[in-house]
């Protein structure tokens, strides 16, 4: 039960990675890049966490 329950969460972060990525590539596609090092970061940081729990489960 409990690796479902991580396996859904690292689900979640894989969504939440994506969702950044696709507001990063906009970011750059509308030439506004200030601050897209920090989504870039948290893109990085989302998925090595998700990575992190499906090896973990």
């Amino acid at each position: 039960m409990s690796a479902v329950i991580l396996h859904l969460i690292a689900a979640i972060l894989f969504l939440a990675a994506a969702l950044f990525a696709i507001s990063l590539g906009q970011a750059f596609e509308n030439g506004n890049d200030k601050g897209s090092g920090h989504l870039a970061v948290i893109t990085l940081v989302f998925l090595a966490l998700g990575f992190t729990l499906q090896v973990i489960a």
